[in-house]
């Protein structure tokens, strides 16, 4: 499954980019109205006059407007009282750049549109530099059980497996949500009782969620391996992980694909996705363009032969695939009718009269051995 040049695929590429871009330039504006709302309490300025100090400074500073903004909002906040240092004292436990980067990935986290993207842009916004490999956020229903928010890094099995935690387990997840404390486990919960993770000797973080003054949820971080989890660490996770208590009921994280089948579409060297059909087959004045057929899971193999594209899970087929888009979801309509598999040589399929390709020259599609199965 090779991706060839075409107008179309790079126009979708184009603005795909451009949608991450204007979600990356949202928390970077956030992040300066927050610096800005400091200076103007501090110096009684004007937000005019805010905006101009702040500029100022970081020509003087030689520091950019971001990081300079990540200094004022860090220097600003306090420590809260009785919980391990937050956000606000971040700037002391570790060093300047480091505080900086958490500063950014916790405004990222304030403005994404979900918390299956919170958990996401805390993985790739800091938590990742640290060596964590997935992160786990649940919200704490009415009737005290923990329900998965959102999640990054981890198995679709093992995400379904951890979607919900009564409160009769008792393990370190109610624990900790009880106390209201961070819990650290450098190798592992071990007696404690278990916790999501593909190894029960990995390092892992439980960090409380906090909103209006109470416990909404928990966040989980979770190593590959054992670890030392020194203060500096311990900071950092804590400063990220804390503005999420904010986000966990944006969006919904939904049922998801069926995890025993994206468990066996992840172990398949070639290509593999899911696609769900929303709408009868056909009904596209109803669906919208393309949006009758959504791939909700990709194996690693098609992740990487779509290349640099974000979060490609959830999206319509025609994003993803927009050259083979009618070919593909003709292929898609007729499996779902007759509910028997269907095949294709190659995608886009070449023309009746078109000439057999020289010896040594580069196929030209997208898909080859495309099968469809109900």
């Amino acid at each position: 499954m090779v991706q060839p040049e075409s107008g179309l695929s790079s126009a979708v590429a184009d603005l795909t980019a451009e949608v991450a871009a204007l979600h990356a330039d949202r928390a970077r504006r956030s992040l300066l109205d927050l610096a800005c709302g400091v200076l103007m309490a501090q110096l009684s300025l004007s937000p005019a006059e805010a905006t101009d100090h702040l500029l100022r400074l970081a020509v003087s500073t030689g520091l950019s407007a971001t990081d300079l903004a990540a200094d004022i909002v860090n220097a600003a906040g306090g420590p809260e009282a009785g919980r391990e240092p937050g956000p606000g004292a971040l700037a002391e436990a570790v060093p300047a750049a480091e505080a900086r980067r958490a500063r950014r990935g916790t405004t990222a986290v304030l403005t994404s549109d979900t918390a299956t993207a919170a958990a996401s842009a805390l993985l790739e916004g800091g938590l990742r530099r640290l060596g964590v490999e997935s992160v786990y956020l649940w919200r704490r229903t009415e009737t005290d059980c923990l329900e998965l928010a959102g999640q990054s890094g981890a198995t679709p099995m093992e995400a379904a497996h951890w979607r919900w935690v009564p409160p009769e387990t008792a393990g370190p997840l109610h624990r900790a949500l009880a106390v209201g404390l961070p819990a650290w486990f450098p190798e592992g919960p071990g007696a404690e009782g278990r916790l999501p993770g593909p190894r029960a000797e990995a390092a892992r973080g439980l960090v409380p969620l906090h909103r209006g003054g109470q416990n909404v949820g928990l966040a989980l971080v979770v190593w590959p391996s054992a670890r030392d989890l020194g203060a500096e660490v311990r900071a950092t996770v804590a400063a990220l992980c804390g503005p999420a208590g904010q986000v966990l009921d944006r969006g919904d994280y939904g049922p998801g694909p069926a995890p025993r089948l994206t468990a066996v579409l992840a172990d398949l060297v070639l290509p593999a996705m899911l696609v769900s059909v929303a709408l009868p087959a056909g009904d596209r004045e109803a669906a919208g363009f393309g949006r009758a057929h959504r791939v909700d899971y990709l194996n690693p193999a098609a992740v990487r032969a779509l290349g640099p594209l974000p979060a490609p899970a959830g999206r319509p087929v025609a994003q993803l695939f927009p050259d083979v888009y009618e070919e593909l979801v003709g292929l898609l309509a007729r499996a779902n009718a007759t509910d028997a598999p269907q095949y294709a040589p190659v995608l886009p399929a070449a023309p009746a009269n078109a000439r057999p390709p020289k010896a040594g020259a580069a196929a030209e599609h997208t898909m080859a051995e495309v099968r469809v199965l109900p």
